[in-house]
């Protein structure tokens, strides 16, 4: 039983990495594609600011997709 812990257990952390890079890939494009990203550095200090960033960052993947349907 533990053998067969240690192959799930490696199988999920390889999955998990996998996500990961992938993930760190798109955010690292994104901010790549999105200057204004880069520059979104600062302390959420409470809801309005929350909402801002949250807004922004929504805009920034509508637009994404919307570069992605055209090329």
């Amino acid at each position: 039983p533990g053998e067969a812990l240690m192959r799930d257990q490696k199988m999920f952390n390889y999955h998990l990495s996998k996500v990961h890079v992938q993930s760190e890939y798109f955010f690292g494009s994104f901010k790549g594609r999105f200057q204004s990203l880069q520059e979104l550095w600062f302390l959420i200090q409470g809801k309005k600011q929350l909402d801002y960033s949250n807004m922004w960052i929504c805009c920034c993947l509508i637009l994404h997709n919307m570069i992605v349907k055209i090329e």
